[in-house]
């Protein structure tokens, strides 16, 4: 899935759901290409980012937030805090669904994918 995806705000749980195995399936991109570009000499950890459970989304943002973190290390990438989030007010969650692309592209950069 392209990661124009993740762009998509999403208001309800069939958006959340989409939007949610876009990030899952970039992450994966990016970990297979970390780990083929280091011809199998790094392997980042596979974090539970889909489906996200509502009733402990604090668990989903975490798994997140070290997903990104991993990436970010191994490719010297500035991140930020993706936790710090209330996904109720909109203007929150726009500028999160923003940063969180704005990682996932750059790391998708600088890999070439």
């Amino acid at each position: 899935m392209p990661v124009a995806n993740l762009l998509n705000v999403p208001h309800n749980e069939s958006e959340w759901d989409v939007w949610a195995f876009s990030n899952r399936d970039a992450i994966t991109q990016i970990r297979q290409a970390i780990f083929t570009q280091t011809n199998g000499g790094t392997n980042l950890f596979e974090y539970q980012l889909y489906p996200i459970s509502f009733d402990d989304f604090t668990q989903f943002l975490q798994n997140l937030q070290s997903s990104h973190d991993d990436f970010n290390e191994f490719l010297r990438l500035q991140g930020v805090d993706l936790e710090g989030v209330d996904i109720k007010d909109q203007n929150q969650l726009q500028a999160w669904v923003y940063l969180v692309w704005q990682e996932t592209q750059s790391a998708f950069s600088a890999l070439g994918i």
